[in-house]
């Protein structure tokens, strides 16, 4: 992950979001994202996201 501001609540320019699914299975997805404010990266990285599976 790279962090290129101390904070995101600060930033006075409309923050842009944008995540991409590298891997998508029934389980859970890897995503990579960034966030940016007026074409600067504030924070990139990947990021995965498990599901929970339902008790049967």
């Amino acid at each position: 992950m790279a962090l290129d501001a101390e904070r995101l609540d600060d930033i006075a320019e409309d923050l842009h979001i944008e995540a991409v699914a590298l891997v998508a299975e029934p389980g859970g997805s890897i995503y990579r994202f960034e966030i940016s404010a007026e074409g600067r990266s504030l924070l990139g990285g990947q990021a995965a996201v498990i599901l929970a599976r339902e008790a049967a």
